[in-house]
């Protein structure tokens, strides 16, 4: 029994990659940012990216129940100013490069083919405001993915998932009427097409 235990902790790694599937795909996504500042002495007026659509290439590596992936996307909008519930465009450009490695885990699969992921991992976002040097930013994300069988070799994705990260304003661009906020939390539905390699 012991040595039947030992030989499947030893080759359960081998099987994995083995029937695992390498995969490519691309995805448009709508994206709503909350506030990466707020006016200290009005609390309703905010500023955020404005609704920016991410368009995201991933590589996937995806067995039968575990994957890994890398998505490197790239969005670009201008700055918005809320009050209360109406967003004003700023006009000042906006651009964001982003990656983003994960690891996804099956949750569901129907006799159909249709699959259901759970994901989550690092994100390094690169904010471009224009006429401003580059910024970096760390965050983390989580979200679902689900896969509907298209061809023998193709799925349309439907993927969604919350990220956080810190407020993409730097420090020195804070004053008495503008504080940074926190952390910036970003909502993204997406719709994607992928082809097995």
């Amino acid at each position: 029994m012991r040595s039947a235990f030992t030989m499947l902790v030893l080759f359960a790694p081998t099987t994995m990659v083995a029937q695992a599937r390498w995969s490519l795909g691309v995805e448009v996504g709508g994206t709503t940012y909350s506030a990466a500042a707020h006016d200290t002495s009005v609390d309703q007026v905010h500023l955020r990216p404005g609704y920016p659509t991410i368009y995201t290439v991933r590589l996937a590596r995806e067995s039968d129940r575990f994957g890994v992936a890398l998505g490197v996307g790239f969005a670009s909008s201008e700055w918005a100013v809320n009050i209360d519930d109406f967003r004003i465009l700023t006009g000042d450009g906006l651009a964001l490069f982003e990656i983003a490695p994960e690891v996804s885990a099956r949750i569901a699969r129907t006799s159909a083919g249709a699959t259901l992921r759970v994901h989550t991992g690092p994100i390094f976002d690169v904010w471009v405001p224009s006429g401003e040097d580059p910024r970096q930013r760390l965050g983390a994300q989580l979200g679902l993915a689900l896969a509907l069988p298209l061809a023998q070799a193709w799925k349309v994705t439907i993927r969604s998932d919350m990220a956080l990260s810190r407020s993409f304003l730097n420090e020195d661009e804070e004053s008495a009427a503008v504080r940074r906020d926190g952390t910036m939390r970003r909502g993204r539905l997406a719709l994607g097409i992928t082809r097995r390699l």
